[in-house]
């Protein structure tokens, strides 16, 4: 299961980080995947203190969806940027782009 880091504890890794220690250093000590440091910096960089902290759940409009699937498919950008970039969570972008290869998948037949 996956670790879960308060608003506080993200910050202070991001601050380790800026202050000179290495992303793979600070990943192994916490036993976190490199990455999930990369998004919670990715989300600073763009929203500030505002993008570390949790994301709600939310029903989002299905062109809103559909939107961000296209730009997930078109592989311009890698989808922990998109998720960033569209505000949603990395695993909600992965859900949406497996149901709509799954639907995709579906039609063929």
């Amino acid at each position: 299961m996956k670790r879960s880091f308060s608003f506080e504890q993200k910050v202070n890794i991001l601050t380790l980080l800026f202050s000179g220690a290495s992303r793979k250093g600070i990943a192994d000590s916490l036993r976190i995947d490199r990455r999930e440091i990369t998004l919670w910096e990715l989300r600073y960089r763009n929203f500030g203190l505002d993008g570390l902290q949790r994301l709600h759940r939310c029903n989002f409009p299905e062109d809103f969806k559909q939107e961000v699937v296209q730009a997930c498919l078109s592989g311009k950008d890698t989808f922990r940027q998109l998720a960033v970039d569209y505000n949603v969570s990395y695993s909600t972008l992965k859900n949406w782009v497996r149901e709509a290869r799954g639907k995709a998948v579906g039609l063929e037949k």
